[in-house]
């Protein structure tokens, strides 16, 4: 048991108490005025039950002890036989650093509890539910129940994030139960890859089916003309010509001739042919050339030239210049742009057909194909122009001597040219056949049902693919929701399991309990009313909570209020407590410390003896009670009842309090219980024999009182009214209450009572005892019934 307060230090109104002399007992009484510091102490003892330390730190003493505002707080428990030392419970650096001991229990009944547990702003709220339910159910009970909570909390997180993952990951996932068992392909990038492929092919033919009669309508590719044949065999006849000569017998002409050009002509470039000509158009005896008279050497010598230049020669120079003539048009160029041309017209073409399977392999091949020809195209040409160069050179050296040969023209890289690009264009020619046949088999196709029939079945795979694909991009969320739900399944599980472990484990528990509760609340004076077992499953935790009914009608919650009055609500509350207590065992109850904070109050007078009796009878099941009281007259009772003559082990301790802290003493049990009336008496008597002051004492009121009290019954049967007390005295004599002598004596001391004589208040001090004296000897001596 609490054994005594060593110490309370600057918490509240007690900023230096120091009661270690004042003991306590199994039934220890303790009364304060409202603001010397019994709430206080209630809180002190609930801070300790519960190690809530706030409670304290928030009292601390206004204005600071002068040695600091450190808080301290000494309580000595022990048990029979125990040294207080070994028990000690430490406030200290803000916190409960020594607690109580496992022989020990602390419960405390004050307004934390009834707050808490039962009523806020008068309404029964969720969280005062959810602490009554925790309260009730006890620490295995709350275990399971905080385990339910627990979960319940946890499937709320985890379905929040199962629903935040559905909405920002999977929103776009139609089906998410079949996505999420998809199976990771084995190869993510091959899977990319052909994903892509037929992405293109799609494309392609989704292309293709936009455009069916354009596409049916484009052009194949165009076979090369080769119209470069004859270049080979004109050259050889070229050199044929050139290597052609005329022999004559006209020696010495010819001798003649040369030795005419070689004196008589600047150069002999060119002088045959121009001889030739000049003997064509000579007639006479006269030069054709100057007009003058031949003379008999240039006759001779003309004849030479006529000679020379016979018929024979004519026709070989005509036939020279006609062949040679004929055979320059074998150095034109164009029909090699026009196969250039040809060439680059069919890369135009093919790039018109991209949707052909093997279209850029076969573009690849064609582009090379065709840059080598254009690469050999371009040499023929440069070669073609140096030898039509050649060709001229040799040609004019021809035609002016026709009858001589002339160098052969070298062709040999030309010709060489010509044969590779004769290789080039066979390959080439196949290469065509081979895009005008893939052509064909493309527009085979070029049909709008088959289009679409494909369509449709690579939509389908590129469907199938894209889900792997994404599958793999979400693969972490995946993994977390098929937790997540796994996790949600198996709460959906537990919880409904341990919430019907919890009702099945608690419910003859909770019958018991709620009987109690039924019990106490009508034993202390709440009438006609049931308290039902209520389960509130809506959120989280389990929530066991009270459904009252009132005459056997079901009460609103929202109606209590106006159905309980605070007197109720006390009660109600306490009743819970008390309940509390009874579902202890009884080995725990029998090392228990119980503390009553204001348990009844003076608008509880009709409960006061019912509470009083209960906890008694708690004394004799537990270790200590305590209680803590304002209402004077409650505790008045209480002594009455249960100290005077009976074998109870009570103490009394008032709180008292001066200028600087609250303190303890232990009280007298004569001196609580006195009545006003008699508190008033014993002042009276005090002050005649000099041990209280006389303002302490009040004869007028005392006078009126006992003549109350004394001659109640009188008064009552005659009807004599309370108008004042000099119609009552005048009543009393009337009526033969109290003799004529007795009713002049009582006037006499009304007019020396009365204030407004002043007789009394501003007397000599001793004059006002030897008053009170005389007072005291008429009330107690003379004033008798007549």
């Amino acid at each position: 048991m609490l054994c005594r307060i060593a110490e309370i230090k600057n918490v509240g109104t007690f900023s230096q108490c120091n009661a270690s002399k004042v003991p306590f007992e199994k039934i220890t009484l303790i009364y304060g005025r409202n603001t010397y510091g019994k709430s206080t102490l209630g809180d002190i003892f609930y801070s300790l039950e519960k190690n809530q330390h706030d409670v304290v730190l928030a009292r601390k003493s206004i204005p600071a002890p002068q040695d600091g505002d450190a808080q301290t707080i000494k309580f000595k428990f022990a048990a029979e036989g125990e040294n207080e030392g070994q028990g000690l419970s430490l406030f200290r650096n803000n916190t409960w650093q020594q607690r109580l001991r496992d022989s020990h229990r602390l419960k405390t009944f004050n307004d934390a509890f009834y707050h808490d547990h039962v009523f806020t702003s008068r309404k029964f709220t969720r969280e005062t539910k959810v602490n009554f339910s925790q309260f009730i159910l006890g620490e295995q009970g709350v275990v399971l129940a905080s385990r339910i909570k627990e979960l319940n909390e946890n499937k709320r997180r985890c379905s929040q994030r199962y629903k935040t993952l559905l909405k920002d990951v999977f929103s776009s996932v139609d089906d998410v139960d079949s996505f999420l068992v998809l199976a990771l392909p084995a190869d993510i990038e091959a899977t990319r890859k052909q994903r892509d492929g037929l992405n293109e092919e799609k494309y392609r033919l989704e292309t293709q089916n936009n455009g069916l009669e354009e596409l049916k309508a484009r052009a194949e590719l165009v076979h090369i003309e080769e119209d470069y044949a004859d270049i080979v065999p004109n050259i050889n006849e070229i050199n044929e010509v050139y290597s052609t000569s005329l022999d004559t017998h006209h020696e010495q002409a010819k001798e003649q001739l040369q030795i005419h050009i070689k004196m008589h002509l600047a150069t002999a470039h060119g002088s045959e042919h121009w001889l030739q000509q000049g003997i064509k158009y000579g007639k006479g005896d006269n030069c054709q050339f100057c007009g003058q008279v031949l003379s008999d050497d240039a006759t001779r010598l003309i004849d030479d030239y006529k000679q020379y230049f016979d018929e024979a020669f004519d026709r070989h120079e005509s036939f020279v210049r006609q062949e040679l003539d004929r055979l320059s048009a074998s150095f034109d160029s164009q029909a090699f742009t026009r196969i250039a041309r040809q060439i680059d017209r069919n890369k135009q073409t093919w790039d018109t057909y991209p949707d052909i399977i093997g279209y850029k392999v076969a573009r690849e091949q064609l582009i090379a194909l065709s840059d080598s020809i254009d690469g050999l195209l371009t040499v023929i040409n440069e070669e073609l122009l140096s030898t039509r160069a050649a060709f001229i050179e040799k040609y004019n050296i021809k035609i002016a001597k026709p009858h001589q040969t002339v160098d052969e023209l070298d062709s040999a890289q030309l010709l060489g040219h010509i044969s590779d690009v004769d290789e080039k264009l066979a390959e080439y020619v196949g290469m065509v056949e081979q895009c005008n046949q893939a052509i064909g088999e493309f527009k085979e196709h070029l049909d709008a049902q088959y289009l679409e029939e494909q369509l449709s079945k690579i939509t389908q795979e590129t469907n199938r693919l894209e889900k792997q694909l994404t599958r793999v991009e979400k693969n972490v969320h995946c993994e977390e929701l098929i937790a997540l739900n796994a996790s949600i399944e198996q709460f959906k599980a537990d919880i409904p399991a341990l919430e019907t472990q919890l009702s099945t484990e608690q419910n003859a528990y909770l019958e018991t309990y709620f009987g109690s509760i039924n019990h106490y609340f009508t034993q202390l004076g709440s009438q006609n009313f049931l308290l039902e077992r209520q389960l509130d499953t809506s959120g989280h935790e389990p929530v066991y909570h009270l459904k009252v009914k009132f005459h056997q009608q079901d009460i609103p919650e929202v109606d209590l209020d106006k159905l309980f009055s605070e007197s109720d609500r006390r009660a109600l509350g306490l009743s819970v407590f008390l309940a509390s207590l009874d579902a202890m065992n009884e080995e725990d109850l029998q090392k228990t410390v119980i503390v009553f904070d204001d348990p009844v109050t003076s608008f509880d007078d009709h409960r006061v003896s019912a509470t009083h009796r209960e906890m008694v009878n708690l004394s004799e099941r537990c270790e200590q009670i305590i209680l803590l009281s304002h209402y004077r007259e409650g505790l008045a009772q209480f002594i009455k009842t249960y100290t005077f003559g009976n074998n109870h082990r009570i103490k009394l301790i008032e709180i008292t309090k001066n200028h600087e802290t609250s303190s303890l003493k232990v009280g007298n049990f004569d001196e609580f219980v006195r009545t006003a009336h008699e508190e008033n008496r014993e002042k009276i008597i005090n002050f005649v024999e000099r041990s209280a002051p006389y303002w302490e004492c009040s004869l007028r009121s005392f006078l009126e009182m006992e003549i109350s009290l004394r001659f109640g019954k009188q008064l009552r049967d005659r009807g004599i009214a309370n108008d004042s007390l000099s119609s009552r005295i005048n009543g009393m004599v009337e009526h033969g209450v109290v003799s004529d002598v007795i009713g002049k004596e009582l006037h006499r001391w009304r007019e020396d009572l009365n204030p407004e004589h002043h007789i009394w208040v501003g007397d000599d001090i001793e004059n006002k005892r030897n008053t009170a004296q005389r007072f005291i000897n008429f009330v107690y001596h003379d004033l008798i019934p007549a």
